[in-house]
């Protein structure tokens, strides 16, 4: 994982106070694969992930109970992810669906946009 994470890459989360997260920005490479491979661990029993169009870019939306409880897209500097954004605020998940959703139905929402969710960049 670290090789494709620049070594000066940072990790913003946000969960507006509501639940869990990092309060700080992560830098490195190396801090940023620990923590995310960390939370994998923790969350391998109970979570699923699917990947999704955020920002018209892949992202990851990891559920609980068919429900989204997180998303995570970058930015890509160069050849190596140089962003990454966690959004887990529960408020600004509204518009990623559900895992129950019909397909036809997530197709004509289209792609997730963090910004119409009040998100980050």
């Amino acid at each position: 994982m670290i090789s494709v994470i620049a070594e000066d890459a940072t990790l913003t989360s946000d969960s507006g106070g509501r639940v869990r997260a990092t309060l700080k920005v992560i830098e490195g490479s190396d801090r940023i694969a620990r923590l995310l491979i960390g939370l994998q661990k923790k969350q391998a029993k109970r979570a699923s992930q699917r990947i999704m169009l955020i920002n018209d870019d892949f992202g990851i939306v990891t559920y609980v109970a068919a429900k989204p409880v997180g998303v995570l897209w970058s930015e890509i500097e160069g050849e190596r992810i140089g962003r990454l954004y966690r959004i887990l605020n529960p408020e600004k998940l509204t518009r990623v669906p559900d895992l129950r959703v019909p397909a036809e139905t997530l197709a004509a929402a289209g792609p997730v946009s963090s910004r119409a969710a009040g998100g980050l960049p």
